[in-house]
């Protein structure tokens, strides 16, 4: 995704927990050319998420567009999964989203052009045997924009 919006001409941020792909990432923007600021960040430590929303408006002066696409997942029934196994999935892919959005939100508000693109897994839209932990957040992160549309609908693309 990151490649293709830089080819498209696109300021590019990237974070992620993992420095190795994260690493690996800003080789092949740099590569073609993009601006590009590459940053570790953990999606569930909220006070990080402000503050390096603040670092990339800061570093390329404003954002139109934010990317949640933090995402983490495993197979296990419901009964036999351990709470902490549920509740980093929800950090992550729930909470991340949540993060996300409420840390560039006002910077996207200050654009006058700002969008919110939540990606999530196919489980977000029904459900399967085997997946439930996957399934709760993800639903969430699929009907999560609509509110914030209607709500900063003339704010934000004004």
């Amino acid at each position: 995704m990151a490649i293709e919006l830089a080819r498209s001409g696109a300021k590019v941020a990237i974070s992620d927990v993992d420095t190795e792909g994260l690493a690996r990432t800003e080789e092949r923007l740099t590569a073609i050319g993009a601006p590009v600021r590459a940053d570790r960040l953990d999606v569930t430590e909220r006070e990080a998420f402000l503050a390096y929303a603040d670092q990339v408006n800061e570093h390329f002066g404003k954002v139109n567009q934010i990317y949640n696409n933090a995402g983490i997942a495993f197979t296990g029934d419901i009964e036999v999964s351990q709470f902490k196994d549920i509740e980093r999935v929800m950090d992550v892919d729930f909470w991340g989203v949540v993060n996300g959005t409420k840390a560039f939100l006002p910077h996207l508000i200050a654009s006058g052009d700002g969008h919110v693109i939540n990606v999530s897994s196919v489980f977000g839209l029904f459900s399967v045997p085997a997946r439930p932990p996957t399934t709760r957040p993800s639903s969430r992160c699929a009907g999560s924009p609509r509110p914030c549309d209607r709500r900063w609908r003339w704010p934000v693309t004004r």
